[in-house]
């Protein structure tokens, strides 16, 4: 065996210290030359996300200082949104970094969900508009309208041989007030109101040959009651006179009210009307004057339906009310020739045959628009119908076909009356 001098192993020394030397630069130079790569590689990456990263601070910055201004829970949503996942020792052995993009991007799609559902919320919320306050009000209505009889009868004035023309009363528009007291609920409560309203008003004219009404050389009648063909109750075979018509309704209403979504308010509750009639005819042959009244009460409901409009306090809205009475009718007619009467008493209530009879039903409509001009202060105008079914009539129910005995005749019980025209007001709330 021979041993190695002490010069040889000086030589193994520098020749094993050379090697080492190399693999150590070699390793260096390699690793240096891996980091490069990863770094240009998640430089561009960086590059390629920015936008998408600066998507949202772009939208932000308009209307915040800094980050700091945002909401709280804003801030939560952009810490999501920049989640990185943590170095492992398997990453740094490789001398990288891996940045787990796929999980990245689920994360901001389930934000973007989750905000998106928020916003639709909102949304939804400012389309019903804000919750409504509870408030007091009081309301004064010009109810301008003119009534509408079944029958308008003033007069019937022969025109030729066995021929007859029917004269109308001329009803013009006429005001008449309706105030309302209340408590506005608000949103799922229960509300109250008492609504009084009423049309008092006449209307009259004169008819003789002067006019024209009544053409020179014939004459004219006021039929009422009619017995084998003959006029019993009325005026007949005049030339000049003066017709009156008088209308008076009286209607009370309380109701309770809740809100059933938003725009919709409901309404139920009772009601007490009187609806009374007069006729007056009098003539150079004699005179004539007849009344007719219905009384009833009975329950009422309603829907309101109110759309606020683009336009700055103002608003749309539109009524629908239904009533339904039971109650007492009468009808009074004399005349003054002869004295005759008609009477035709209150239909007996206890009476199954006839209570039917005694039923009156009622349907109103408004439509229109409102202006508050302040938070106190509202104004409005409406288009306004009424229809008030079989609550009886007064004029002259006979027509006449000819002199010899051609007349006919109708019940006054089973008229209806109606009321056609516009409304405006003001309301004071609190």
């Amino acid at each position: 065996m021979v041993h190695p001098t002490a010069s040889t192993l000086n030589d193994l020394l520098k020749l094993m210290t050379q090697k080492i030397d190399w693999v150590g630069i070699t390793s260096r130079c390699l690793v240096g030359a891996n980091l490069l790569v990863i770094g240009w590689s998640f430089s561009g990456k960086a590059s390629a996300q920015s936008p998408q990263n600066d998507s949202p601070a772009s939208g932000y910055s308009s209307s915040f200082d800094s980050v700091t201004d945002l909401p709280a829970n804003e801030i939560d949503d952009l810490i999501d949104q920049a989640s990185y996942a943590q170095w492992t020792e398997a990453a740094a052995a490789d001398g990288g970094v891996t940045i787990h993009n796929g999980a990245d991007s689920s994360i901001q799609l389930m934000n973007l969900e989750r905000r998106l559902a928020q916003q639709e919320s909102q949304l939804a919320r400012l389309q019903n508009g804000p919750a409504r306050p509870g408030k007091l009000f009081a309301r004064y209505e010009s109810v301008i309208v003119q009534p509408v009889q079944s029958n308008q009868t003033a007069l019937i004035v022969q025109t030729g041989d066995e021929e007859f023309a029917t004269v109308m009363f001329p009803w013009e528009m006429k005001h008449s007030p309706r105030v309302t007291l209340g408590y506005e609920p608000p949103s799922n409560g229960v509300g109250w109101q008492l609504r009084y309203w009423q049309f008092d008003h006449g209307q009259s004219f004169v008819a003789s040959e002067d006019n024209g009404i009544i053409q020179p050389g014939w004459r004219a009648d006021v039929p009422y009651l009619v017995e084998d063909g003959d006029v019993a109750l009325g005026v007949q075979l005049f030339e000049e006179g003066t017709f009156t018509s008088r209308v008076r309704a009286d209607v009370i209403d309380l109701e309770v009210s809740r809100n059933l979504i938003q725009p919709v308010d409901a309404f139920i509750g009772m009601r007490y009307g009187k609806f009374s009639q007069t006729y007056s005819a009098v003539t150079d042959e004699g005179s004539v004057n007849a009344i007719t009244e219905f009384r009833g009460l009975g329950p009422t409901m309603a829907l309101r339906l109110r759309q606020t409009l683009p336009l700055d306090r103002l608003a749309m809205f539109g009524t629908l009310r239904g009533a339904m009475l039971y109650g007492k009718k009468d009808f009074l007619g004399r005349e003054s020739n002869f004295g005759n009467t008609q009477h035709v008493n209150g239909i007996d209530l206890r009476s199954y045959d006839e209570g039917v009879n005694s039923f009156a039903g009622s349907l109103e409509m408004q439509v229109g628009v409102e202006y508050t001009i302040t938070d106190h202060f509202t104004t409005f105008v409406a288009f306004e119908g009424q229809h008030h079914s079989s609550v009886g009539g007064v004029n002259p129910p006979a027509t006449m076909e000819g002199r010899d005995g051609d007349v006919t005749g109708d019940s006054v019980l089973d008229d209806d009356l109606s009321f056609v025209g516009l409304t405006t007001g003001i309301q004071l709330q609190y």
